[in-house]
């Protein structure tokens, strides 16, 4: 048996995750506390406040760093109902408000990562006659920015 290979004009979008992101936003009652807030320029939109964090989440939980990869997403019925969003915003309403609401977002992201992390009871550590490891994730990467 014989197969033929074509390239086609079909889009693929790897979802791989984005359940999970969505129920480890679900976890955080900070994120709902966001759609409280009122700021200068957008008051509440279709799309609540938490909605658009979610939505760059899931972009970055996805691997996608750019405002315009949105649109990838906007009919993905997957992506929209992992993140319980009741829409997925445009490009430019997720560039606009994100720019709007700038100023909680690194906040939120910190107490987001401290939140996450207390809901865990056991990181998991390997005993060993002379000591004990915990699991650590760093960057050794090193750059030279010397010149």
């Amino acid at each position: 048996m014989k197969y033929k290979i074509e390239q086609g004009n079909e889009v693929i979008n790897g979802n791989g995750g984005i359940s999970l992101l969505g129920g480890l936003l679900d976890k955080l009652p900070s994120l709902n506390g966001v759609d409280k807030m009122s700021f200068e320029q957008v008051k509440q939109g279709k799309i609540p406040h938490s909605g658009i964090l979610k939505s760059m989440t899931g972009l970055l939980g996805l691997g996608k760093s750019d405002y315009a990869d949105i649109e990838l997403y906007r009919q993905d019925p997957l992506f929209r109902e992992s993140l319980d969003l009741p829409a997925v915003p445009s490009e430019s309403r997720l560039r606009q408000r994100l720019e709007d609401m700038s100023g909680i977002v690194n906040p939120l992201v910190l107490d987001s990562n401290f939140e996450l992390l207390s809901l865990v009871d056991e990181f998991g550590s390997i005993k060993t006659e002379h000591c004990e490891y915990l699991p650590f994730d760093a960057d050794v990467s090193p750059f030279d920015n010397s010149g």
